[in-house]
């Protein structure tokens, strides 16, 4: 018992780790970190759809109106993975708010994001368009934010387990993965910029604005 013990509790913010491997997948390793829910295995679509090596083959087709246009290492800690993350994410946030079920959606499932639009008005008869959901699912991102930063969760809280930066996969095809700390920090921050936010994490009064969450 005592201090020592926190090495073994693998969770992010007091929820436990789900059992998809995040030193392999940087994308969503960055979810695990940041998502106002805690490490959801179904935060966003995963790295190795759109690996080098692996995925589906159609993967790319509904992920292009995403600006996901060509496939990159799902190890990969760089910029550019995380404004994916940033996208794939708010896809699925989407989807979770207005009821559609995220192995059926875009950008790798059935549905497009236009057909997605085409169901929902067909529903609610809510006339509304692709661009719309993407708006609504990084409006929910912020709103899970804020409520976090009223409970006191920080910057501080967008991490996970230190094992992950110090303990390298030891099996398998991914044998030698381990996250970089730092480089992983960075791509925390990239991620804060990109969706309006400080370098606490705490949304912008122009983010707010914009997402009328300023009230």
């Amino acid at each position: 018992m005592g201090p020592q013990i926190e090495h073994y509790a693998m969770h992010v913010k007091g929820l436990e780790m789900v059992c998809f491997e995040p030193r392999s997948q940087t994308g969503l390793a960055l979810g695990y970190a940041t998502a106002p829910v805690g490490p959801r295995y179904d935060i966003c679509e995963h790295d190795w759809d759109f690996n080098t090596e692996a995925g589906w083959e159609h993967s790319l087709e509904l992920a292009q109106t995403l600006g996901i246009t060509e496939r990159i290492p799902m190890s990969e800690l760089s910029a550019e993975k995380v404004r994916r993350y940033k996208q794939l994410s708010t896809v699925w946030s989407a989807a979770d708010c207005l009821g559609f079920c995220i192995f059926a959606v875009a950008p790798t499932r059935i549905l497009s994001l236009p057909e997605m639009a085409e169901i929902l008005s067909a529903v609610t008869g809510w006339k509304t368009s692709d661009h719309e959901i993407m708006r609504l699912g990084e409006r929910r991102n912020q709103l899970l934010r804020l409520y976090n930063n009223r409970e006191g969760i920080c910057a501080s809280d967008d991490t996970l387990p230190a094992r992950f930066f110090e303990q390298p996969i030891t099996e398998g095809p991914r044998k030698g993965d381990v996250l970089d700390r730092g480089r992983f920090r960075e791509m925390v921050q990239i991620y804060y910029a990109l969706m309006g936010r400080d370098e606490a994490g705490i949304p912008l009064d122009s983010t707010l604005l914009e997402h009328r969450l300023n009230d």
